[in-house]
């Protein structure tokens, strides 16, 4: 009875493993995250950010990974720049809900209420020159007294 646990346990480890593997070969490997700690509203804004190194050529995605509630009709979103060796700066404005891919996505809503959670892919960049790169950015919204923000973090995957 021992041995059949402990090979039952053993395939239920490597089926998550290769899971696991699997999401990064279809959506890449996560190697940056910014946690954006504080909403922000117009005028003013609460700025959080990571760095990452990236090589000449590397190919990134950046994703949304959000958890929300809200009352009613709630406007928000992502206003990020990605800063290079050089001090070049791209500038993004990422509305979570346009993304082109979705992984893990329930959302509810009952009685004027929504509770949504989600990762979506928003942005993709092509680095041209290696080196130290800083992901800036905030989360804003013009209704924070209807809107708890869980989690509304930044991922850099590759």
């Amino acid at each position: 009875m021992k041995t059949s646990s402990t090979l039952c346990l053993s395939a239920l480890i490597a089926i998550s493993l290769c899971s696991l593997s699997a999401c990064n070969i279809l959506f890449g490997e996560e190697i940056a995250r910014l946690e954006i700690k504080e909403l922000s509203v117009e005028g003013t804004y609460h700025e959080d950010s990571t760095t990452v190194q990236l090589k000449e050529g590397d190919e990134i995605t950046i994703w949304t990974d959000v958890d929300l509630e809200y009352e009613g009709e709630v406007d928000y979103l992502f206003k990020a720049y990605i800063e290079s060796p050089g001090k070049k700066k791209t500038y993004f404005t990422i509305y979570p809900e346009e993304r082109s891919t979705t992984v893990g996505e329930v959302t509810t809503s009952f009685n004027n209420h929504t509770s949504t959670k989600y990762q979506g892919k928003a942005e993709t960049v092509v680095i041209t020159e290696g080196g130290t790169y800083t992901l800036r950015g905030y989360f804003i919204t013009d209704s924070p007294d209807v809107l708890t923000v869980n989690k509304s973090d930044l991922v850099i995957k590759k």
